[in-house]
């Protein structure tokens, strides 16, 4: 028996595990400790006839109930449905009709759910999972369409986290701190950081919210955070303007080093791609991001950066050492162990994801990318954002917004031209005649700018996703702007 409660259970001691801060104080709780509240979670699930292959849906805030929940779903073999704090009520909706729970745990005052508080037990708890069951539901976000449940097993998490543990070897037994940032249900933060941490003995202190994350960092100090790529671009422009007074290459360093608490070993950056010019500038003064690429359908690690070695700044990260990719087509295909089991109860979802090829199965990520030599990933963007302008001419939109973000550092955009004779830029920021004529430079005639649409903020924040991704049509359509309205109900051309 391989599973992910399997081996935590194997961990006992009074090692720091998890910490939330509660009156004023951070509150920090041993593995014994989390052990006695997964068994007071395993009883109360237990009094609830949850049995294998039960859904048990939880929406709530990362916790130490969260984590207790988590585990003791696990040990009986049943499925862990995360959803946000925030989800809107007709995804929740839609996420109990697709999966059907047979329990619903909130951490909020709700008719249809049980309170997530848990009394901890002494008594020894048995594990009744094994390797190939699902562990868990991941509903993904999505930028277009319903979300769909991603089912992932032990043996898919566990394959991911031993090649992220293999890659980074050198921090092994160094018992480190994170401060979490990042909500549970999503993969990146649930694999990455809170299991891959519990799994190594390391530990993982909760952030009050993101409001407070910079004051948070500075009273846990921690080794390791994990961040989107929005997280580090804000700390850039916090930081950046101090290129301009004298031993800057001192000052810097000493700034980035305070704001990140002080202690900082290893930034790991996912959920979407890093700026250029924000990965230049933490590396030009001393902090190497470890920059990834992986999916919700992949557990979600495909490759991913040392801050050491290997490395290669321009890349997404070199390939895990248990995973294939293949470029089919120009998209990246990814093929290995922690691959997911399929969409539930979707079967033409999943054979439209999954596809045989020369008696293997890959999962067809969507994005676009290369593969070099000595095995690095190179990401382009997303198929499916790019388009055609009326005139026929193939726009990659990862290339027109790439351009743009040399000259436009702050605030939200995109670039849009579906349907339309040319590019629009709409974005919630000023953009002079002079700024767009710089940006045009760059770019291959049929790809300029022509137009640019400025909006409020809230309108691209009602188009985002959990992770901070950008539904475009979402806010195309909402937007309803006579320029745009031509292109809203003919969708995307590959």
């Amino acid at each position: 028996m391989n599973t992910i409660s399997s081996r935590f259970k194997l961990l006992n001691s009074s090692l720091n595990a998890i910490a939330s801060k509660q009156n004023n104080s951070w509150k920090w709780i041993s593995q014994t400790e989390l052990h006695q509240n997964i068994s007071g979670a395993v009883k109360t699930l237990r009094d609830c006839n949850i049995k294998a292959g039960d859904r048990v849906l939880y929406k709530g805030c990362n916790s130490i109930e969260y984590v207790s929940w988590n585990l003791a779903t696990n040990s009986l073999g049943a499925i862990w449905v995360p959803m946000y704090k925030e989800q809107s009520l007709s995804q929740v909706n839609h996420i109990i009709n697709d999966c059907n729970p047979k329990l619903y745990i909130s951490d909020e005052n709700n008719v249809d759910s049980i309170d997530n508080k848990i009394t901890p037990s002494d008594e020894d708890y048995n594990i009744h999972t094994n390797d190939w069951d699902l562990s868990t539901l991941i509903y993904t976000s999505g930028t277009s369409g319903k979300p769909k449940g991603v089912a992932l097993t032990n043996a898919n998490i566990l394959a991911n986290i031993d090649s992220i543990s293999r890659r980074f070897e050198d921090h092994k037994n160094q018992k480190m701190t994170s401060l979490n940032l990042l909500p549970w249900a999503h993969i990146f933060s649930l694999t990455t950081e809170l299991y891959y941490n519990l799994l190594n003995n390391n530990a993982v202190a909760i952030a009050e919210d993101k409001t407070k994350f910079a004051k948070n960092l500075k009273e846990i100090n921690p080794e390791y955070i994990y961040v989107v790529p929005k997280v580090l671009k804000l700390i850039k422009q916090k930081c950046e303007h101090l290129e301009k007074v004298p031993f800057s290459n001192t000052i810097i360093p000493k700034a980035l080093s305070y704001t990140l608490g002080g202690n900082i070993k290893t930034i790991f950056v996912g959920g979407a791609k890093l700026d250029e010019d924000v990965a230049i500038f933490f590396e030009k003064h001393g902090f190497n991001p470890c920059e990834g690429y992986g999916s919700t359908e992949t557990s979600p690690v495909v490759a991913v950066n040392h801050n050491i070695e290997p490395r290669d700044i321009n890349s997404v990260g070199k390939i895990l050492d248990n995973v294939e990719v293949k470029i089919h087509n120009d998209e990246i295909l990814v093929s290995g162990p922690s691959v997911m089991a399929g969409y539930w109860g979707n079967l033409a979802a999943t054979n439209k994801a999954l596809v045989q090829i020369d008696g293997k199965m890959w999962y067809k990520t969507g994005d676009s990318g290369y593969v070099t030599d000595d095995n690095f990933l190179y990401y382009t963007g997303r198929m499916s954002d790019n388009y055609k302008l009326t005139n026929g001419k193939f726009v990659d939109v990862h290339v027109v917004e790439t351009e743009v973000r040399k000259f436009v550092s702050d605030g939200n955009f995109i670039v849009w031209g579906n349907g339309l004779d040319f590019n629009v830029l709409i974005t919630d920021v000023h953009v002079s005649k002079n700024t767009l004529h710089n940006i045009n430079e760059g770019l291959d005639t049929f790809m300029k700018i022509k137009k640019i649409i400025k909006t409020d903020t809230a309108q691209f924040e009602n188009a985002m996703t959990p992770k901070l991704s950008i539904k475009r049509q979402q806010l195309v359509n909402q937007l309803n702007h006579p320029l745009l309205t031509q292109s809203t109900s003919k969708g995307y051309t590959k």
